[in-house]
Parts: structure tokens; C-alpha cells; sequence
């Protein structure tokens, strides 16, 4: 399957810092509001893939482009620079490249049940993290790719399942969020670390 697209936006909406006092100390006092950012255009391409090459196997797989620009936006406003023209940026949290794989395979196991594996990636280009409406180098989310899995059995009536997995498997140690400047300086939330368990489900 693919896909072009083209959306021409009036009055797109996007969040903000604004002030709305000052602290004790002389620091502003700031919140985030919704406002109407002008105009917006996006547009791009996405692509998709699903097989079944062999008994038991299934693959899926997509990727996709965008480009999602400020047309005209000269109010946004920024914790560090304050009101600025943001005409002829990036829309925060818009990747211009995503792309993402899964593949499943089941095998019948005689009289008991079936062996199940997954495996998954997703991967994501850097892009300006939320707020960051002045395009700051401070705040871009660097690219960064996630690795998946799960290996289990589930028996042949499907009553039950027992099931190993884990998320994050090459421990990436990225940000996945960057908040520039404010109250308190520049800020962080990094991705998950490599998480693993074991999950047993019964269906009744």
C-alpha cells in the first residue's frame, strides 16, 4: 500500500510558553497554553508492506516521509528568546523519516500447541521535541531506533500461554523529550532501558 498526502492547515493549533507573572526571586512565572499557529503545511508519503511467504510467517513493514512546515507563524514564543517569527520551520515532534518492522512466525507443535515468536523494530528520525517552536538545536530529540521481541507457546486449544519478552533489547540511552531553557534550565526524559519479563495468560 502506499500513500501521498498533502494538508494545507489555517489557524493550526500548537502549544507555547507564555508568561504569566513573576516569582519572588525575579523569575518569570511561566504556563503552557494552545494557541493558533497561522498557517501549516504537511505533506509527504507513506509506504506499507504485508507477507505471508512462507506457512506460519508474516512480515509487515512500513516507512514514511514528511515534511510539516510553519508557513506563517511571526507570535510564537520561546523560554529563551522570547516571541520570534517561526515562519519557515519544523512543526515540533514531526520526524521527517519513521520507519518500522515486525515479523511473526508460529510453528505447530504436534498435539500440544504452537511455538510463537515476534520480533519488532521501530525506528524514528531526530526531530525538534515539543515546545520547541524556534527550531533550537538545544532542543532536537536525536534519532533512535527501539528492538523488540517475544518468544512463547501457546497451547493447541488457545486456552493458555506462556510467553518471554523483551523491550528495548539493545538499551538504547537516548532522550526521547528535550524542554529548552525555563525555570530551571534545560531539561530531559530519556527512553525506557532495556525491560524484560515473563507474561502467562488464560482464556476462559
Amino acid at each position: 500500500n502506499g500513500a501521498i498526502f498533502y494538508s494545507d492547515y489555517e489557524d493550526y493549533q500548537v502549544q507555547k510558553i507564555v508568561q504569566i507573572g513573576t516569582l519572588p526571586d525575579g523569575s518569570p512565572l511561566t504556563t503552557v497554553i494552545f494557541d493558533n499557529a497561522a498557517a501549516l503545511t504537511s505533506q509527504g508519503a507513506e509506504l506499507e508492506l504485508f507477507a505471508a511467504p512462507t506457512d506460519g510467517l508474516r512480515i509487515a513493514a512500513g516507512l514514511a516521509y514528511l515534511d510539516a512546515t510553519f508557513d506563517t507563524f511571526e507570535g510564537a514564543t520561546d523560554p529563551e528568546f522570547g516571541v520570534v517569527d517561526a515562519s519557515g520551520n519544523q512543526n515540533p515532534i514531526s520526524p521527517e523519516w519513521t520507519f518500522n518492522l515486525a515479523v511473526d512466525y508460529e510453528h505447530p507443535l504436534e498435539n500440544t500447541g504452537s511455538l510463537i515468536v515476534n520480533l519488532n523494530y521501530d525506528y524514528k528520525d531526530k526531530y525538534f521535541s515539543n515546545l520547541n517552536l524556534t527550531n533550537h538545536s538545544d532542543g532536537v530529540t536525536p534519532s533512535q531506533g527501539s528492538l523488540g521481541g517475544r518468544v512463547g507457546f501457546r497451547s493447541a486449544d488457545e486456552h493458555w500461554g506462556v510467553y518471554l519478552w523483551g523491550k528495548n533489547l539493545t538499551d538504547e540511552d537516548k532522550p526521547i523529550q528535550r524542554a529548552i531553557g525555563g525555570r530551571g534550565g534545560n531539561k530531559e526524559i530519556y527512553v525506557v532501558p532495556r525491560t524484560y519479563g515473563v507474561t502467562l495468560d488464560y482464556q476462559f
